[in-house]
């Protein structure tokens, strides 16, 4: 499922935006509440239309959080979702768009071809046509989904649509079905404290120091921020002189050091300082 959700819809913050505000209210919202609240179009039956792949973007870029075994389902703001509600509850602040990036892509994450595209794809391929990437995904995917199911080109518009993660720069378009790794936009560090926060939850939960080599691999946080090693090395310094990290550079391996407290905290940092 999670390489077909979208179907042929792609990210659209507006519509996500909207469902917030509806599960705020109501957590119990049934689709068709939903629909009729949002004007998310539904469609013929329960779940169709634009409604249920709404409501997983919305899950799968982490601001929600949905329990199927609830009777009737209850779909609630994660506590990331409840600080982007707070602070930007229309999504239109690259600060947002990043949160939903970094969610759609990260390795733990439901919408795996988000995840092969940013971590796998991206890093190997700076430049490239749209048959190179459907090459890409067929040969990843093989077995488990069509390149037509998964419909990659709904995943390019939702990094060149700025309704969906466009205010980012992640990827250009350099011509009829070419495209460049673009040079993304990131309007405070605090950002990237967050995004690397969260990775390191996730995959370092006990540790207090890593090599910082790793910060360079798949699903770590130069490939997550499209970041080169020498500008990843200028973020580092940032996240130093802001005493979210420390550095040991004495003698190899260099280890990047864990300074920071609470992430929410950061994202809330982020918003204050970034655009």
């Amino acid at each position: 499922m999670s390489l077909s959700f979208h179907k042929t819809f792609s990210l659209e913050c507006e519509n996500i935006a909207k469902l917030l505000r509806v599960v705020a209210a109501n957590p119990l919202a049934s689709n068709m509440d939903i629909a009729e609240s949002t004007g998310i179009g539904i469609g013929r039956g329960e779940g169709d239309g634009k409604v249920r792949p709404t409501i997983s973007y919305a899950e799968y870029v982490g601001l929600i959080s949905i329990n199927p075994d609830s009777k009737p389902r209850r779909i609630e703001l994660t506590e990331v979702g409840k600080v982007v509600f707070e602070l930007d509850a229309v999504l239109k602040k690259p600060i947002s768009q990043w949160i939903l990036h970094y969610h759609l892509s990260k390795n733990s994450g439901k919408a795996r071809v988000w995840n092969y595209f940013v971590q796998t794809f991206l890093p190997l391929n700076p430049s490239f046509e749209k048959g190179q990437l459907e090459r890409g995904l067929e040969e990843k995917f093989a077995g488990e989904a069509t390149v037509k199911s998964i419909n990659p080109g709904v995943l390019l518009r939702s990094y060149l649509d700025s309704n969906a993660l466009g205010r980012l720069e992640f990827v250009r378009e350099s011509g009829r079905n070419k495209y460049l790794r673009g040079q993304p936009y990131i309007s405070t560090s605090y950002i990237v404290s967050y995004i690397l926060a969260e990775i390191w939850e996730a995959q370092h939960p006990t540790r207090m120091m890593i090599d910082l080599e790793k910060l360079s691999e798949p699903g770590h946080l130069g490939p997550t921020i499209g970041s080169k090693d020498s500008d990843l090395q200028e973020q580092l310094n940032a996240l130093t002189h802001l005493g979210v990290i420390g550095q040991m550079r004495e003698a190899p391996p260099y280890q990047v050091v864990r300074e920071w407290g609470d992430k929410l905290e950061l994202l809330r940092k982020a918003y204050t300082e970034g655009a």
